[in-house]
């Protein structure tokens, strides 16, 4: 962005003066867009965020100024003194929930939320950084299509895509699972050797969360889902949090800071929540809001001293184990001494059913000029949901071959988990996704031949006759294998066979 400098306000109050670079203050187009957003990030609430104060967009090098978060970043704490446990991870869980609880209900999205924008000051979490991204993504003669602003191990699949428009607040709910992640197990859930190997992991692997206590663990599965769709939003991440918390009590006293922003957060996401049902959301709040004083007392004090810096506060020497349900939950919302209350179940939106044969089309390619010749054959398999309504496939499609009767040939087939692990995929109605085969060619006068194939996502299931496409005339049955090897699909119409 440019340049941070340490200043002070009329009363001697610290602030951070965030100077925009030269080369991009002299372009008409940023600076519109430089207004819009910080316009719009005006308007987030300071909820375990850095509050922006002022701008001057006018000025000859623009420039904003924002509450200064005196202490060290995640990636500072968890560089120094390790991953995280129990109420502190679930605190950080908690505060970088209720920022983008805040920010998004704003109508902000953050773009660029990783463990060095979120800071800690007298032990409380506060992100900084947010709705700036935008105005430098949107500067196109600085930000070429291939160039994103943020940290690639943090980006949403979608953040990929060459249609921005995909990118909304689930692409920040995302980030939040990785930075969860990384605060929790000192690695993030998709790292590779290169931005390009992390890339690909993000578009096409499972996150890895070894580590990750549950529910804590669940719950960022979710939020790491590949399609936007199917992730909670940040309020839901917020509600079910606190709702985790209400099993535990942690005996000591916590600073009310986070208790006060998370009850504050739900509130607004309560007020803002028009496409709610009506007394949906107010049913949950009695019980959630003195769920927070029970999370306030859990919620760990950072102690940073000159001697003992990025020293994180000692833990209790055993995890406290459940403690039982109250007698009904408390209709306070003071964050008072009411006593531990029991979580209620945690509405969630139903997931897609999975994907029959009769929702997709397959499509088998030939990538050889003449796949009927002796030797190894590479071809791709493309699947499209031609329904009306999404639905979900993972693993595998399964080919046989078939002969002129439709007897079906038997061809010794083996699964590989390339280009990678299988993956659960969400198509929705049009979209598809790929998977490569390798196989056998033999000679026709050593191996029956075929002319169709079917194909399935079940392996026990006969399928469909698929269309074939680069093979022999259909009419002649010229497809010899003498075994057959199937990738994992990935989520792409279209790919390369590269193993």
């Amino acid at each position: 962005m440019g340049t941070v400098y340490l200043g002070h306000g009329p009363q001697g109050r610290p602030v951070a003066i965030k100077v925009v670079k030269p080369e991009l203050a002299y372009e008409d187009e940023f600076r519109a867009r430089f207004r819009s957003e910080v316009n719009r990030a005006r308007q987030v609430p300071p909820f375990c965020t850095a509050e922006l104060l002022d701008a001057d967009f006018d000025h000859e090098l623009p420039y904003l100024v924002t509450e200064f978060v005196d202490g060290p970043s995640l990636q500072e704490i968890v560089a120094g003194q390790g991953p995280l446990s129990g109420g502190s991870l679930h605190s950080v869980a908690v505060g970088v929930a209720t920022a983008l609880a805040a920010i998004h209900g704003a109508g902000v999205i953050h773009r660029d939320l990783k463990p060095a924008n979120v800071l800690f000051a007298l032990g409380n979490p506060k992100v900084i950084d947010f709705g700036i991204a935008r105005a430098f993504e949107a500067t196109s003669q600085h930000t070429g299509t291939d160039q994103m602003v943020g940290t690639v191990a943090y980006m949403a699949p979608e953040r990929f895509d060459a249609d921005s428009s995909r990118i909304g607040p689930a692409a920040d709910v995302f980030a939040w699972g990785v930075v969860v992640t990384y605060a929790g197990t000192g690695r993030t859930p998709f790292g590779g050797d290169t931005a390009a190997a992390t890339a690909g992991a993000i578009l096409t692997r499972p996150p890895k969360l070894d580590g990750l206590p549950q529910p804590l663990h669940d719950l960022v599965a979710r939020a790491l889902a590949k399609e936007p769709e199917r992730r909670p939003t940040a309020f839901e991440l917020l509600e079910e949090l606190v709702a985790a918390g209400a099993a535990t009590t942690v005996a000591g006293t916590g600073r009310p800071e986070l208790q006060q922003a998370a009850r504050a957060a739900l509130r607004t996401g309560h007020d803002q929540a028009g496409d709610r049902q009506t007394g949906t959301v107010s049913r949950w709040l009695a019980p959630l809001l003195s769920v927070l004083g029970v999370l306030a007392v859990a919620s760990v004090v950072f102690a940073f001293t000159p001697a003992r810096d990025l020293v994180l506060g000692e833990e209790p020497a055993s995890a406290p184990g459940p403690a039982p349900a109250a007698s009904g939950p408390s209709s306070t919302d003071d964050g008072g001494d009411a006593g531990p209350v029991e979580a209620p179940a945690v509405s969630r939106t139903p997931e897609a059913p999975k994907c029959s044969n009769t929702d997709i089309t397959i499509v088998v390619t030939a990538q050889g000029e003449n796949p009927a010749a002796l030797g190894t054959q590479k071809g791709l398999v493309s699947i499209e949901n031609t329904s009306n309504a999404a639905c979900r496939v993972d693993g595998r499609v399964h080919l046989s071959l078939y002969d002129p009767t439709d007897s079906r040939i038997d061809v010794p087939a083996s699964s590989v988990n390339e280009p990678g692990e299988p993956v659960e995929i969400l198509l929705k109605p049009g979209t598809g996704a790929f998977q490569g085969i390798k196989w056998q060619a033999c000679d026709r006068n050593e191996c029956a031949a075929g002319n169709t194939m079917r194909g399935s996502l079940e392996p026990s299931d006969r399928g469909e006759v698929v269309t074939l496409e680069g093979f022999p005339d259909p009419n002649r049955p010229d497809i010899a294998m003498s075994s057959l090897k199937l990738g994992t699909l990935q989520p792409s119409r279209q790919g390369v066979v590269a193993w």
